[in-house]
């Protein structure tokens, strides 16, 4: 067991961080065999509902095709199987459902981190994991704020896609624009999660002050400590993608007979949501509860807040 002391450069704090998460290994495999059973059953009904979601999106752009066929040149029929390309991806209620599986499913990780950054803040001693179920109220704000940010995300692109041409110059830079705001806001109120996660008081003012000069070193301390997890994430999707591929493709129908294209799914999925996303998880909440510490220690409250 060791506490943590904050550091202030990049390469400091990945390593600290690196150091901090080896430390704590017995802690993390806990966590995860605690969220486990949810993760996984959740994990399973989001790979199904978006394979149904998906075939049911192919058979409509079958149908397209084929009246596109029949109508060669035809700029307003393109036009319209643009129009109900976008529009079909929000009547699926697979998708609507499996949207709603990745909302459940953020909540469990967001317990996951509000369980790490107290590891990281109290110290092992006082540390105690997020009771899913009985949530305190501070915990469900913090909940509220990821919520808030998380849809926000896909709202506002399928808001750009259905409103509008999404591959437009408008589009894009309205998407453009839309992600530099939304990264710069997430940024200088990162530090309300830690603070929330401790139960400590913090509010956003306080948090687009004490954040002040810190962009830099918290997305590349975070970079560097996550590198070699990122890339055996990527190793991993690419062997375990290709071998799946494969069997789909000897099965006959590349839109996958569904058993094999949902075992498939599983498979690749699984491991991701039980080790690599909990480990990437965790790699952050240590990242930003470090510069929250270290901005603690160096910015008092009373003189940011004034």
């Amino acid at each position: 067991m060791r506490h943590f002391t904050a550091t202030f450069t990049a390469k400091d704090t990945s390593k600290n961080v690196q150091d901090f998460i080896k430390a704590h290994k017995t802690e993390f495999w806990d966590l995860i065999k605690s969220f486990a059973p949810y993760i996984v059953i959740l994990g399973i009904l989001s790979v199904a509902f978006q394979h149904f979601a998906q075939n049911a999106i192919l058979a409509e752009m079958g149908n397209f095709r084929q009246m596109l066929e029949n109508k060669p040149g035809n700029a307003a029929a393109h036009l319209q199987m643009m129009e109900a390309m976008r529009g079909s991806v929000f009547k699926s209620p697979y998708m609507w459902a499996a949207w709603g599986v990745q909302l459940v499913l953020g909540y469990v990780f967001a317990a996951i981190a509000i369980s790490w950054h107290r590891l990281v803040l109290l110290g092992p001693e006082q540390y105690r994991p997020m009771n899913l179920f009985k949530p305190q109220r501070h915990e469900i704000e913090f909940v509220m704020i990821l919520a808030l940010i998380g849809v926000l995300i896909p709202a506002v692109f399928g808001w750009i896609m259905v409103s509008g041409p999404f591959f437009s110059s408008s589009g894009i830079w309205l998407i453009g624009l839309f992600s530099i705001a939304l990264i710069y806001v997430s940024y200088k109120i990162c530090f309300v999660f830690p603070a929330k996660a401790v139960n400590a008081d913090m509010d956003f003012k306080t948090s687009f002050k004490l954040t002040k000069g810190y962009f830099w070193k918290i997305f590349l301390a975070a970079f560097r400590a996550s590198l070699k997890t990122i890339g055996l994430l990527f190793l991993y999707q690419i062997i375990v993608g290709m071998a799946i591929g494969t069997v789909l493709a000897v099965s006959g129908d590349p839109r996958a007979a569904t058993l094999p294209a949902l075992i498939g799914g599983g498979a690749l999925a699984l491991p991701v949501l039980l080790y690599f996303q909990p480990l990437l998880t965790i790699i952050g909440v240590t990242v930003l509860s470090n510069y929250y510490q270290h901005a603690l220690q160096n910015k008092p409250v009373s003189e940011a807040a004034a």
